[in-house]
């Protein structure tokens, strides 16, 4: 699809809440794949000149989806391109649930994790930021960091998905994270001179970013230290001249969704994230 960049961003910005990845994937690095980070192999489905469908093969091994009627003909396509499976698939529920019964057919991928999730929105001109962040300290990460971040990556992905702490697996999510990280936006919350929770962008676009990877260690939390760090970054952001924010969490994760309501967010939809073995 190189050359249909154009093309892509008028079909994606007309969804723009649930393609946050793909659109921040394709602001970075464009449709060419060459291996690097938040490139990927992407296939379309037009009508004439118009796109109406697109997903990708990402960088991190995912099915990033945004088919709308078109998800089993793109989901198959890009199957060709992964022989030995796709590590998950993202999108709205329903697409998510279409792509699933083609790889389930094509590959019978034994599932470790799918999560059902609410998508919320906020616009940072009503973010409500908490008083306690007044008393607490927001930095971006560095090298030395680097260490503690990743064990908590490591703790967040097994949370969310069962994932094992093997060196490879250490080795995937350390780049994950300095991908992520190359850019500054994300923050590490401190209370005194100790780290208490963390919170990045796992999508940046000028105008809007999307949340992910918020972690605090289970001994610290209750304490709304994830609010704090997640409402610092967000704060950061809206100075930069972002204007809204989007996220996702569990139909289940009833703590989370308290925090996001209280900074603000609202709900907007339904999203889907499955994990393969």
């Amino acid at each position: 699809m190189g050359g249909d960049e154009a093309a892509a961003e008028r079909f994606l910005g007309t969804r723009a809440e649930t393609t946050m990845i793909l659109r921040s994937n394709l602001a970075r690095a464009g449709l060419v794949n060459e291996g690097r980070s938040f490139q990927g192999t992407y296939v379309g489905a037009f009508v004439g000149d118009e796109l109406e469908g697109l997903a990708t093969l990402a960088w991190t091994g995912n099915l990033l989806l945004a088919g709308g009627p078109h998800v089993v003909a793109l989901t198959e396509m890009l199957a060709a391109h992964a022989p030995a499976g796709f590590r998950g698939i993202l999108g709205t529920a329903s697409e998510v649930a279409e792509a699933r019964r083609v790889i389930d057919a094509r590959f019978g991928s034994a599932v470790r994790k799918h999560h059902h999730e609410i998508l919320y929105s906020l616009s940072l001109a009503d973010l409500v930021v908490p008083e306690a962040l007044s008393r607490l300290a927001a930095r971006a990460p560095n090298e030395d960091d680097m260490a503690l971040v990743l064990d908590w990556r490591m703790q967040y992905s097994a949370e969310l998905s069962d994932l094992p702490d093997t060196p490879e697996e250490r080795r995937r999510q350390r780049d994950v994270l300095e991908a992520f990280h190359a850019d500054g936006h994300a923050v590490l919350l401190c209370d005194g001179m100790t780290p208490v929770a963390y919170s990045g962008f796992n999508a940046t676009l000028p105008d809007m970013v999307q949340i992910g990877g918020v972690f605090t260690p289970p001994a610290l939390r209750g304490r709304g230290y994830a609010r704090c760090a997640v409402a610092a970054s967000l704060v950061a952001a809206r100075s930069r001249g972002v204007e809204r924010a989007i996220l996702f969490t569990g139909n289940g994760n009833t703590a989370a969704q308290r925090s996001y309501l209280a900074l603000g967010f609202r709900p907007i939809g339904d999203y889907a994230l499955v994990i393969f073995e």
